[in-house]
């Protein structure tokens, strides 16, 4: 097993708090929160095809792998924001990732 790294959960609700979760490098986000108990929307099952699993990139999105053509397509077709991630396909690098959802 590989180097834990800490991965943010903030909620849009105020009185619920930000919870943390830990995964490896290269590990995907969807995969992490998954395995963290974090709830992901998903109907494709990782495959970036739904474009359900978009997280909001809070801090430390260097912290995270490039967007590629195939994440851009999707991203772009749901109407994402600059900093919005599939999170099926954003992969961890590094620590200070701080992510946020519109179902949390």
């Amino acid at each position: 097993m590989g180097e834990s790294l800490a991965v943010h959960c903030r909620s849009r609700w105020p009185d619920r708090p930000e919870r943390e979760v830990r995964g490896e490098i290269n590990q995907s986000l969807f995969d992490m929160l998954k395995a963290g108990g974090q709830p992901v929307a998903s109907s494709c099952t990782a495959e970036a095809v739904c474009g359900k699993c978009i997280v909001r990139i809070v801090d430390g999105a260097d912290q995270l792998s490039p967007t590629t053509d195939e994440e851009r397509t999707v991203l772009e077709r749901e109407g994402a924001s600059v900093d919005e991630r599939l999170a099926c396909r954003a992969q961890l690098l590094g620590e200070g990732v701080v992510l946020s959802a519109s179902y949390w």
